[in-house]
């Protein structure tokens, strides 16, 4: 072999070993832009919590106060036993918010504000000032989590109207029959 094609030879081999170092010290950087992204991203997922969902309250009173959350608004309706089944009563649509564990429940017509967090069962809400609103005297008030939830509120009261319809209209067929003996 000639002196020229072993130089030649072996500045291309030295010019490999070069660019592998280049080529890992890259890749080592990438690698850890990877990983920080990676981290941020699921830092940036732990700050909020997600609220959605539907939440009961047992009153005094034996009636149910029914907290339904879906995403910025939750609907508020009581729920009652009567002699002819559940009944449904729409009170208002809130503004919803959350801010770190918290939830922030904003009714700007009447001037309630409510604060919420996590309870320790991981499921339901404790109401930081329910007291203010009179529900049960309590410091905390805690909304047990109701897994069938959230309602579609619209549907719900819909649906209560059809039965009352028909039960109306069963009513007053009734009426109009003369009687069998």
């Amino acid at each position: 072999m000639s002196d020229s094609k072993m130089t030649s030879g072996c500045m291309e081999n030295c010019l490999l070993i070069g660019d592998r170092n280049r080529w890992k010290d890259a890749m080592f950087r990438l690698f850890k832009l990877g990983v920080a992204t990676v981290a941020a991203s699921l830092l940036t997922g732990c700050g909020d919590e997600d609220f959605t969902g539907a939440y009961r309250l047992q009153t005094p009173d034996d009636m149910t106060l029914v907290l339904n959350i879906r995403g910025d608004e939750a609907d508020t309706f009581w729920e009652t036993n009567e002699d002819n089944g559940v009944r449904i009563k729409p009170i208002v649509i809130i503004k919803a918010t959350v801010k770190g564990e918290n939830l922030y429940l904003d009714d700007e017509k009447n001037d309630h504000h409510w604060i919420m967090t996590r309870s320790v069962d991981g499921k339901g809400l404790d109401c930081l000032n329910c007291e203010a609103l009179d529900f049960g005297g309590n410091d905390t008030v805690h909304w047990q989590y109701d897994p069938r939830g959230p309602y579609d509120l619209e549907q719900l009261v819909k649906e209560q109207a059809r039965k009352d319809d028909a039960e109306r209209n069963a009513a007053f067929e009734a009426m109009g029959k003369p009687e069998s003996r």
